[in-house]
């Protein structure tokens, strides 16, 4: 896979133990919602029928009922997703375990790794911040 658009809908994640992957993610940062429906299948059509074949189980997850299903929001719509997700530099760590094991994370691209469900992390607006703020929290 390879970044198909400027809206980011699929992008490069990492963590602190160095794993990398990809992840579509049809999220409007700035609404903190899903692509609308009807956009999806105008401008992103085998996307929009991808996620179509896991409607049920999507419209299932807690999240979604609780955030999204009451607005009409996208049935793909993903919780927490802001503009901070897609910062090019960040501070990162698990949010479990018995020792903080922070890294920086900063990335070229326009929109920066996105940590996964179990990785916290601060948004900075460099990568020197982003050095000092691990720094502090070592």
């Amino acid at each position: 896979m390879q970044p198909c658009d400027n809206v980011g809908l699929i992008k490069e994640c990492s963590g602190p133990i160095g794993l990398s992957t990809h992840i579509i993610l049809p999220q409007d940062p700035v609404a903190r919602t899903g692509i609308p429906e009807l956009e999806m299948q105008r401008k992103y059509r085998l996307t929009y029928s991808y996620f179509l074949k896991f409607a049920k189980p999507l419209r299932q997850r807690a999240d979604y009922k609780k955030f999204f299903e009451e607005q009409g929001g996208a049935f793909y719509s993903v919780y927490g997703v802001s503009t901070a997700t897609f910062a090019p530099h960040k501070v990162v760590w698990r949010d479990m375990g018995s020792i903080v094991q922070a890294a920086v994370i900063s990335r070229s691209e326009p929109r920066g790794a996105i940590p996964e469900h179990h990785v916290m992390f601060v948004a900075t607006r460099s990568e020197d911040e982003a050095h000092f703020s691990l720094s502090v929290r070592r």
